[in-house]
């Protein structure tokens, strides 16, 4: 079993954090700033009931062929049954994010509450267990990533108890940790679930909840290999092995490498412009994939049912895009219409986190 437990996690975040004399690492949303445009003032807060620790995550495997592309909608159902109290879990801790960014003053209840919650889940090393499958591993790295978010954003109140926030912050390095691991274990020519770019930006946003150097510096180098991947059309050769869902596979990836870029940005680093030059040929082949017709569906052959073209939630990563390089061939995906964008995997409600002043 891997060292990556939430204790050995937090004596490394103390030793690091104590040794370092550098400015603590940001999360990827700028809350007061969010707050001053957001921020209204708000009722009496009940604290929901937590949510009972999740020991290891499990799924089932819902594809019938190689490509993962075509769905046992039998399966489907049971899988979304096994998964459900870890989405649940996400979202609840997104709402509470959401909310105490739009109070003003500052309910610290709210960040009191989800600390009193989430102590629970690190000190039972919830989540640390191995999973059960490629599928699973993959499931992590996203769940990770919608708990880090909100977390990233609740821990900044004043009233938590420091040794409670930090408790909190070494089971979410622990999780980087095991995360980041699968990523550097996991078979890259083989097709699936694992998700390239997903156990990066749940590295990344982890590295900045706990204020860990080396694990932000690795996701660095992380995702300027995923970033290379992106070939002269825009397309990744992985995910256009997905057939049917090789459109969603590069949104997912899409949406993961900009989480990565924006802790990076709110950090002081930038991709090159090799990189970024990547990203806009990816970001090109999307927009069309949009509303241009598909140029996927027309290189893959098959039909891409999911997503549809008017999957607002799925513009998680076009609202992102927006916050650092506007772009006008993205203008009708932001249409006000269309938000607020909410994507579990995507840590909540990117409009409040990163959409502009003018839809808050």
């Amino acid at each position: 079993m891997r060292l990556g437990r939430a204790l050995t996690a937090l004596v490394a975040l103390a030793l690091t954090t104590g040794a370092s004399l550098a400015e603590p690492l940001r999360g990827p949303v700028d809350v007061a700033a969010r707050r001053v445009a957001a921020g209204r003032p708000a009722g009496l807060y009940v604290c929901p009931n937590a949510p009972p620790p999740i020991g290891e995550v499990r799924s089932v495997d819902y594809f019938t062929d190689p490509a993962r592309s075509i769905i046992d909608k039998d399966a489907l159902e049971r899988h979304r049954a096994l998964v459900k109290p870890m989405e649940d879990a996400a979202r609840s801790l997104q709402a509470m994010a959401e909310s105490y960014v739009k109070s003003a003053p500052v309910m610290s209840d709210i960040a009191q509450c989800a600390t009193d919650w989430l102590a629970g889940w690190a000190e039972a090393d919830a989540l640390l267990g191995q999973p059960d499958s490629q599928a699973a591993q993959h499931l992590r790295a996203t769940l990770t990533a919608a708990l880090a978010l909100p977390w990233s954003v609740l821990r900044e109140d004043r009233g938590i108890q420091s040794s409670r926030r930090r408790a909190v912050d070494g089971w979410f390095r622990a999780l980087g940790m095991e995360v980041r691991d699968d990523y550097i274990d996991a078979d890259a020519g083989e097709p699936g679930e694992k998700g390239g770019a997903w156990p990066v930006a749940a590295a990344a946003l982890t590295a900045a909840v706990a204020d860990d150097r080396a694990l932000f510096e690795w996701s660095i180098g992380a995702l300027e290999k995923e970033a290379a991947r992106i070939r002269p059309d825009g397309t990744l050769a992985e995910e256009m092995t997905r057939k049917a869902r090789a459109r969603y596979a590069h949104l997912g990836t899409m949406t993961a490498m900009l989480l990565v870029e924006t802790v990076m940005n709110r950090n002081g680093r930038s991709l090159s412009s090799t990189e970024l030059a990547s990203l806009e040929r990816l970001k090109d082949l999307l927009v069309v994939s949009y509303r241009d017709g598909n140029p996927i569906e027309k290189m893959t052959k098959v039909k891409q049912v999911w997503p549809g073209k008017d999957g607002a939630w799925l513009n998680c990563w076009a609202e992102i895009w927006q916050s650092r390089r506007p772009d006008p061939k993205l203008a009708t995906l932001m249409a006000p219409d269309g938000r607020p964008i909410k994507w579990t995997w995507c840590g909540g409600d990117a409009s409040l986190y990163f959409g502009p002043v003018a839809t808050q």
